[in-house]
């Protein structure tokens, strides 16, 4: 199993090693470097986000430009917080489970845990040694990220391009476990080590017949999500939508909207989203 795993990650581009896919950009990129002069000269594309948002930048100091309601409630904790100081600003923040815990600066999921109950924060919290937020589960079932760009000085930007999501899932057979279901399956067999750290003793459960049991509910193609092009969803009602949105939000003109949703006319008529 494991060759044909490594054989399909050589086949198949969305597995290859990062500096491989990015290569080319780094030219381009030491170009616009020797150029401009300026290590982060396209942090001027967002200037209220450190770094632009290319990398190192605050998730809390994000969420503090976005729109109230567009976004879940979100409590910022530092390394070495304690559990019951913590459950605490819960309580008072009236959040309830299941909550997500996440690190203020990272991606790709790393370090994304979903909290279902108080006995597990006592066993996660003391693992963060860098700031860290906390905030709801967001209960919609999709996910879409939507890439804008707006150069500054127009009203109106565009949307350039969509990445549908489809959450790892297995549909049980009555008899075999989570992890027989995963092996059997071409993809996430791939993420096999990750999902045995994620799911642990989950592994040995056996799933009904027909149930669809969605093992990865992050958007993160790192964590098992498979990712797919939906820029042809980007018609005028979805560019007015985000042209909307994004001129609430002070200093956005380049970057990726994850949007979390159930139906997209609900996203797009109702604002039933975040």
């Amino acid at each position: 199993m494991e060759k044909r795993s490594w054989l399909q990650k050589m086949r198949e581009w969305e597995y290859w090693p990062f500096h491989w896919l990015y290569g080319p950009i780094y030219i381009i990129f030491v170009g616009y470097l020797a150029r401009s002069g300026f290590r982060f000269f396209f942090s001027a594309a967002n200037p209220k986000i450190e770094n632009g948002g290319f990398v190192l930048e605050s998730k809390k100091a994000v969420y503090d430009i976005l729109p109230k309601g567009s976004y879940p409630h979100t409590l910022y904790f530092e390394p070495g917080v304690l559990v019951a100081d913590l459950i605490q600003e819960i309580q008072n923040a009236a959040l309830l489970y299941p909550l997500v815990l996440k690190p203020d600066i990272g991606g790709r999921g790393r370090a994304v845990v979903i909290i279902r109950h108080e006995e597990e924060l006592h066993y996660y919290v003391p693992k963060y040694d860098m700031p860290f937020l906390v905030q709801p589960w967001v209960a919609y079932t999709e996910e879409v990220g939507i890439f804008y760009v707006k150069y500054p000085g127009e009203k109106q930007g565009k949307i350039t391009g969509i990445v549908g999501k489809a959450f790892g899932a297995v549909t049980g057979d009555g008899v075999s476990s989570i992890q027989q279901l995963i092996i059997a399956d071409e993809r996430l067999k791939l993420y096999m080590k990750s999902l045995e750290e994620q799911l642990s003793r989950r592994l040995l459960e056996i799933v009904p017949a027909g149930k669809k049991e969605i093992l990865v509910p992050f958007g993160n193609h790192a964590r098992g999500t498979a990712f797919f092009n939906w820029s042809h969803l980007a018609d005028e009602r979805l560019n007015k939508w985000a042209n909307d949105l994004i001129a609430r939000i002070d200093g956005f003109y380049y970057g990726r909207l994850d949007i979390r949703y159930d139906n997209w006319e609900a996203l797009l008529n109702d604002g039933a989203f975040s």
